[in-house]
Order: structure tokens, then sequence, then C-alpha cells
């Protein structure tokens, strides 16, 4: 399957902001972490204060997740204009949300801060083994190991839910590390070598195709 890379595209990236932002203060720092990198980044029309209430308000919380239903159907259609996800926090399991719900949509997705929301009871974002590598999207996940608000292994548990996903440790906290240049090294080897179109949807047409050559043979 032709890379990005090989194709020179530039996917448009649908950015999501955690907790208590807006699109118009998140895309910024999306924008400055990947930098000079070969992608577009924008974001929905959306100044809310989360896309589900945390239970307290305030920490994020993956078992409350009340109304995500709601927000997962008013991004479904952005990704008919935009090629992959890029989430944090609370955006980031959001993003999560929409791939598990729409793989054959998405090319890959980049997570950081993130956690599996659990509470929308869907299979492939279970918290046990049930959801292991169910979503067959490419992923990259950035786990903060001072992140005060996400543990660690919070994201690593979201990471677990990708078919090979890539985990990218760094010292940072609670907020994108565009400053980490192993972050930055990591991030452009894998959109070095993500697809030109969604894993998911390549690998549903295969057997088609196979069938058709019987047929044909």
């Amino acid at each position: 399957m032709a890379a990005l890379a090989e194709q020179n595209a530039r996917p448009r990236v649908l950015c999501l902001h955690g907790m208590h932002a807006s699109t118009a203060a998140f895309l910024p720092e999306a924008r400055a972490l990947l930098g000079d990198m070969p992608v577009d980044c924008d974001g929905p029309d959306h100044d809310g204060m989360w896309w589900w209430p945390s239970l307290d308000h305030v920490r994020p919380d993956p078992r409350g997740a009340l109304g995500w239903e709601t927000s997962a159907a008013a991004l479904a259609p952005a990704l008919d204009a935009h090629d992959a996800v890029l989430g944090f926090s609370q955006g980031a399991a959001m993003a999560a949300v929409l791939c598990a719900l729409h793989p054959h949509r998405v090319r890959f997705g980049i997570f950081a801060c993130g956690y599996t929301a659990v509470g929308t009871g869907l299979k492939a974002l279970a918290e046990g083994d049930e959801g292991l590598g169910a979503i067959d999207v490419p992923s990259l996940h950035i786990v903060g190991e001072r992140d005060g608000a996400v543990p660690p292994e919070a994201g690593e548990h979201l990471a677990s839910r990708f078919k090979d996903p890539v985990i990218v440790r760094t010292s940072a906290g609670h907020w994108l590390p565009r400053d980490d240049p192993e972050v930055v090294a990591a991030l452009r080897v894998f959109l070095a070598a993500a697809p030109a179109k969604p894993r998911a949807a390549a690998a549903e047409a295969a057997p088609r195709r196979r069938r058709r050559k019987k047929k044909d043979g």
C-alpha cells in the first residue's frame, strides 16, 4: 500500500480539543506540534467545554460518557472532509470513538494524553481483553510520564485497543510536547509510513477483489 510520502499528499487532520477548551484554542497547539510536517490541521466548529461531561466536571473520567453519542453523530460528517484525527485528553478519547465507529473512514490517528472511553459501551473500547487490537487504524499515542490528569497507564490502555499501535513516551505532563525532539521525530516517521487510504477499508476490499478474479478466471 502506498504511503503518504509516496503519494505526496497532505492529509487533512481533524483536531479535537480536551475538556474546558475549544477548537480555536487548541488548533495553534496542534499545528505547533506537527510543525512543517506534510499535513493540514483544522477542527470542528466547537466551543463547548467537553465532548461529554465528566462526572465531577473537572477530571477526565473514562466511565462517565453520558451523551457521547451526540458528539459522535455531530462529528461523523466531518470525516468526509478529513483523512485522519488528532485528539488531546478527552479529545483523544473522542477521536478513538470515531476510529472505533468508522475505521474505514480514517487513515490514521494521533492521540496525546488520551484514555479509553469505556463508558461508551463500545466493544472495541472495552476495559478488558475483549477490545485488544480491535481498531484497525494506524495510530500513534503520546504518553506523558508526568501527566497528573491522565495517568500513563490510561494512555497505554487506549493504545492497546488499536492494532499495532506506536507508543511514544515523554517526560512531559498534560500537554502537547511540541518541544520534545523524540516525539517530533516519531511523528515524522509515523506520518511517512501512514497509508494513503484507510487500512481497514483496504483490508475489506481485498477479499472482494480476489472473489472477482476467481469469477473472471
